[in-house]
């Protein structure tokens, strides 16, 4: 499937190799469903200005959470108000066919030849934090092309309330709130199946999404009732349902209870590894099982 490329040819040696043995420990790490998985990996590269309009040295840092039954994903303050042609900055999965993200529109174009376009990438990408089940989004957005969009595939059941987009999958525990300033207007569009999407016009603009999950938060009905409506001002703040209060703006530091949110320390940490930037080895430990990784000296198992 796909095109063999650079990117996906180690896979393609993984996949047809017959002497390689999955390791236990990297076997148990992908069937293990914890019930709260906080995960962040830092990358770090240089741009070429034929793909990526410019030419620098770049980091990101990307953030997952994820439970049994619902995921929430970004990549943090990634090169916030220039253009990105083809990132998507975050995203929520409510089930297999129930996804939700938002990004600016460069142009009104749907196929894959153009990219940024109406659905992929970015004419201006926003500052994104997450902490947990939450997320903030801030946009910089320009006279010229005043609005952001959010697209629900349609197996989501949306039910709008006041300035806020509630959804849930049919038949899910998992249920989805979607916050823009002023509230949003829905519209349909169709990109290969029909999708709804909210706009939020404005030259100011922020979106504040969180999720949750009927073993945490109740019902779907609980789960609206117990939720703060964020503020909206130079910076927006958002109270999630544990009581956390968080706080992103244009400029200054993602805050969580005022503190600021420092994302540093380590190349991947999550709750089977905690490798630091110059690291040598990555050790893997799932339970009793344990597996180790020469990052510099690549070699034959």
């Amino acid at each position: 499937m796909g095109c063999r490329n650079d990117a996906l040819l180690p896979s393609t040696v993984m996949a047809t190799a017959v002497r390689y043995r999955l390791p236990e420990a990297i076997r148990a790490a992908a069937l293990h469903e914890p019930e709260d998985w906080w995960g962040l990996q830092r990358h770090h590269g240089a741009y070429r200005r034929e793909r990526d309009l410019l030419a620098r040295p770049w980091e990101a840092v990307s953030v997952l959470w994820r439970t049994p039954d619902v995921t929430l994903a970004s990549v943090q303050d990634y090169r916030s108000g220039l253009p990105g042609p083809q990132e998507h900055v975050w995203g929520a999965t409510l089930g297999p066919e129930a996804h939700v993200f938002a990004n600016h529109p460069a142009n009104s174009a749907t196929h894959s030849a153009a990219r940024p376009n109406f659905w992929a990438g970015n004419r201006i990408l926003p500052r994104a934090a997450q902490e947990g089940g939450a997320l903030l989004a801030v946009y910089r957005i320009r006279p010229l092309t005043p609005w952001v969009h959010a697209r629900l595939v349609p197996d989501t059941a949306l039910r709008p309330v006041a300035r806020a987009v509630h959804g849930r999958p049919r038949g899910s525990a998992t249920a989805m709130s979607l916050w823009p300033p002023k509230g949003a207007a829905g519209y349909s569009n169709v990109v290969r199946r029909p999708a709804r999407s909210y706009a939020r016009p404005g030259r100011g603009v922020a979106w504040v999404c969180q999720v949750g999950r009927r073993a945490t938060h109740g019902s779907f009905a609980e789960f609206v009732e117990g939720l703060h409506e964020p503020e909206f001002g130079p910076s927006v703040r958002h109270v999630t349902p544990d009581g956390r209060e968080l706080e992103l703006g244009l400029e200054g530091r993602f805050r969580v209870d005022g503190r600021p949110r420092l994302l540093d320390g380590f190349h991947i940490r999550n709750p089977f590894t905690d490798t630091a930037p110059d690291a040598e080895r990555m050790t893997i430990t799932v339970g009793s099982r344990r597996h180790t990784l020469d990052l510099i000296r690549p070699h034959r198992g």
